[in-house]
C-alpha cells in the first residue's frame, strides 16, 4: 500500500495539485447546493429531492462505516477536520461515495453517464493523490454510494 502512496508524491506538481483541488472541490456542500439550485430552477424538483436523500443516506452511512472500521488516513491525522475527530477516518471516502451516488443519479436521469462517472472517478483519485485516502477506501466509497442510489 505505502507503495503507490511513494509513487504518487513522485509525480506530484503544483499544477497536478491545482486540478486535484479543483476536482476535490466539485464534491463539497457549496457545489452540491449549486447542483440543487440548478436542478429547482430547471424544475427539476424531483430529481433534487432524491439527490438530497440519496446524498444524506450515503453520507450518513459511510459517517457509520468510519466509526465501525476506524481506519487512520495515510499520512495520520495531518489535517484539521472542524468541531470532531469522527471524520478522520479514512474508510470509506465520503467524498467519492457521494460523487458516485450522484453520478448515478445523474446518469440515469439526464444521460451523458461517461462524464458523471469521470468526474465521480477524478474526484476519488483526488482523493488518493492529497494521500487523505487509500486506494480501498475510494473503491469503498464507489460501491457504497452505488449500492445507496440503486436502492
Amino acid at each position: 500500500m505505502i507503495m503507490y502512496m511513494e509513487f504518487i508524491q513522485t509525480i506530484r506538481n503544483p499544477l497536478l495539485d491545482f486540478l486535484f483541488d479543483i476536482v476535490k472541490n466539485m464534491a463539497s456542500v457549496p457545489v452540491f447546493i449549486a447542483i440543487l439550485i440548478m436542478l429547482f430552477i430547471l424544475k427539476k424538483r424531483k430529481e433534487a429531492i432524491l439527490s438530497i436523500v440519496v446524498v444524506l443516506i450515503t453520507w450518513f452511512t459511510a459517517l457509520f462505516l468510519k466509526l465501525i472500521v476506524k481506519r487512520p488516513r495515510p499520512l495520520g491525522n495531518i489535517f484539521y477536520i472542524p468541531f470532531t475527530k469522527i471524520l478522520d477516518y479514512s474508510f470509506p471516502s465520503q467524498h467519492t461515495a457521494i460523487s458516485f451516488a450522484l453520478a448515478y443519479i445523474f446518469s440515469k436521469k439526464f444521460g451523458h453517464s461517461k462524464i458523471f462517472y469521470t468526474l465521480a472517478t477524478i474526484v476519488g483519485i483526488s482523493r488518493i493523490y492529497f494521500g487523505v485516502h487509500y486506494i480501498s477506501d475510494v473503491v469503498g466509497g464507489a460501491l457504497l454510494g452505488l449500492g445507496v442510489a440503486m436502492i
